[in-house]
């Protein structure tokens, strides 16, 4: 509220600092000052503006990155760092004893059920070294070159997809003509060869139809 007189210099001759605490104190209402209880909502509120003049401090600067012709993409880490910066000041801290309780029930959970805590592979083997995919993580595959990579990730999605579990699958290698051939192939049990060549069988073709 005196930030604005004050660069502008001209806090002392509207009455100072002490006439804005007079103008505040005559703005809240009596019977909302002195409740407690809404503070909580007050600071929620400090929070939420806080966090729009961010963005707009975020924008003002990136705008003025484009006007002075900067790499773009030095423009691009930094409108990611900045937003991963936002995010790290945002996250509420979790108390120590809540976390524990969480773990305690999982736990429980799992040596009532002793199954996969996380979202099945569908492949015995990694879900019992992972136990299930679980949000908050980020899992990597990798391998060299024409190694099944693309592959294994489908025939991932494909076994969760069966379970009635939504499922976004990006790929920035293949675009949609070459995976679908893949995944007709991973569901059917036809030669991928044979489906990419169009040398399918009528058995194959029947097989193919029948999954779709």
């Amino acid at each position: 509220m005196k930030n604005e007189p004050e660069n502008q210099g001209k806090l002392e001759s509207i009455g100072g600092i002490v006439y804005l605490m007079q103008v505040l104190d005559e703005s809240v209402p009596p019977d909302i000052a002195p409740q407690p209880d809404i503070a909580p909502q007050i600071v929620d509120i400090i929070k939420e503006k806080s966090e729009y003049r961010r963005l707009i401090e975020t924008a003002q600067n990136i705008i003025g990155m484009v006007k002075s012709k900067v790499n773009p993409d030095e423009i691009k880490i930094k409108v990611v760092n900045d937003i991963k910066g936002s995010f790290k000041k945002t996250k509420a801290p979790e108390v120590l004893e809540s976390v524990l309780r969480e773990g305690l029930r999982e736990l429980n959970e799992y040596i009532k059920n002793p199954t996969p805590l996380g979202i099945s592979s569908g492949f015995y083997d990694l879900d019992r070294m992972l136990n299930g995919f679980r949000g908050g993580e980020l899992i990597v595959i990798g391998a060299r070159p024409a190694m099944g990579k693309t592959a294994f990730a489908l025939n991932v999605a494909y076994n969760i997809a069966s379970q009635d579990k939504n499922v976004l699958f990006f790929s920035l290698e293949m675009n949609k003509k070459q995976i679908v051939p893949r995944i007709f192939s991973m569901i059917s049990g036809v030669s991928l060869g044979y489906i990419i060549k169009g040398t399918v069988d009528d058995e194959d073709a029947e097989r193919l139809q029948l999954r779709f």
